[in-house]
C-alpha cells in the first residue's frame, strides 16, 4: 500500500513537473487563432491586431484562421474542440458567447461557460446601424417612418443567424415597431459587401469595419449602440437618444482556449495579452478602428460573459424577440 501511494505521488509530481517545463518552453511553434467569422469584419480587425502584438511579445507566430458560418457557430465549435495545449486559441465575441447561445440553445453545440477558458477582453466597440444611401431617408426618425410604411419590403444584413447584428436587427423591429426581413450571410465582411452592392439595405455591425465605408460616403450612419457618441461621428446620435434603448449596448471581442488549457499556459498567454492590449502601440491601433483596449482578468472576463447571458434572455424573453 505505501509503495502504491510513493508511486502515485512520483507520477504527481511528474506530471506537475513536466506541465512547469511544459509552460516555461511556450510557444515554442505557432499559435492559431480562430475567428468564428470571414475575412474583413471588426472580430477579424480586432484579431489581427493582436496576433501582430503577441507574434512580438512572444517570438511565434500567431497566425489568424477565419472558419465563419452559423453566426459563429461553426467557429466556435472548432475552438472548444481543440485539443487544450495553449496552441489554438480563439476570438469569443457577444455573438458566439451571448446572443447565439441564448436564441438557439444546445443547437449550437457548446456552452460559453464551460467548454472554453476564458483568458481576456481585448476590445469594445461601439455598433452601428448603416443604410445603403440609395435608400430615401436622411437619419433614423425618416428610416423608422419609411419602415414602417413599407412593411416586410426591406431587407436588414447580419453576420449570420444568431449573431450580435441579428439580436440588433429583431430588437430594432421590436422597439422600434417596423418589420424587416432578415439576411444572413457568412460573416460581417459579406453582409457588408451585400449591403454595398444594394443587395440588402440595411445593415447591422461593429463600427470598426463599418467605418472606412461610412467615411467614404457609402454607407449612411443612422445610429450608434454605445454610452455616449463616437468622436469620429459626433453628428451620428445614439439609439438611446432616437428612442432606441434596448439596442444600446457596446460589443466586445475577448481572447479564448478550449477548456481545461493549463494554469501555466493561460497566465502566459494573459500576461503576454495584457501587455500588449495595454501598451501605447496596441491602444493607438485599437482607436484607430473607434476599440477601445480592455485586458481584464479571465475571472472578470468570464462574469462579463455570464452576466450578458442572463441579461439577453431576460430581454429576449420579455420582449418575446423572433429571430426568424
Amino acid at each position: 500500500m505505501v509503495k502504491i501511494i510513493k508511486r502515485i505521488a512520483t507520477l504527481t509530481a511528474t506530471s506537475l513537473l513536466a506541465t512547469q517545463l511544459y509552460a516555461a518552453d511556450y510557444p515554442s511553434n505557432t499559435v492559431t487563432i480562430i475567428v468564428p467569422f470571414g475575412p474583413g469584419g471588426s472580430t477579424d480587425i480586432v484579431a489581427r491586431v493582436l496576433a501582430e502584438a503577441l507574434t512580438n511579445e512572444l517570438g511565434q507566430p500567431f497566425v489568424v484562421d477565419n472558419r465563419g458560418g452559423a453566426g459563429g457557430a461553426i467557429g466556435a465549435n472548432a475552438i472548444a474542440n481543440a485539443r487544450p495545449d495553449g496552441y489554438t486559441l480563439g476570438m469569443g465575441t457577444v455573438s458566439t458567447l451571448v446572443i447565439n447561445p441564448s436564441v438557439r440553445g444546445a443547437e449550437i453545440g457548446y456552452d460559453p461557460l464551460e467548454n472554453f477558458t476564458h483568458i481576456t477582453s481585448v476590445a469594445a466597440v461601439p455598433n452601428v446601424v448603416s443604410v445603403n444611401p440609395n435608400l430615401p431617408v436622411s437619419n433614423m426618425a425618416e428610416f423608422l417612418e419609411y419602415a414602417r410604411n413599407n412593411p416586410g419590403k426591406l431587407n436588414f444584413g447580419t453576420p449570420g443567424p444568431g449573431s450580435l447584428g441579428h439580436m440588433m436587427g429583431a430588437t430594432t423591429m421590436h422597439q422600434g415597431e417596423i418589420d424587416m426581413m432578415h439576411i444572413p450571410y457568412q460573416g460581417g465582411g459579406p453582409a457588408l459587401a451585400g449591403v454595398l452592392a444594394g443587395d440588402v439595405e440595411v445593415f447591422f455591425d461593429n463600427l470598426p469595419s463599418s467605418l472606412p465605408n461610412i467615411q467614404a460616403g457609402e454607407l449612411l450612419p443612422l445610429a450608434i449602440a454605445n454610452p455616449e457618441r463616437v468622436a469620429e461621428l459626433p453628428d451620428v446620435p445614439t439609439f438611446a437618444e432616437v428612442g432606441l434603448d434596448m439596442v444600446n449596448d457596446p460589443a466586445w471581442f475577448g481572447l479564448v482556449g478550449p477548456a481545461n488549457l493549463p494554469d501555466d499556459v493561460v497566465e502566459v498567454i494573459y500576461n503576454a495579452a495584457v501587455k500588449v492590449i495595454h501598451s501605447d502601440a496596441m491602444r493607438e491601433r485599437l482607436q484607430s478602428v473607434s476599440a477601445t483596449p480592455v485586458g481584464n482578468t479571465p475571472e472578470e472576463f468570464r462574469n462579463t460573459i455570464e452576466s450578458a447571458n442572463a441579461n439577453t434572455r431576460f430581454v429576449i424573453e420579455s420582449a418575446e424577440l423572433t429571430f426568424d
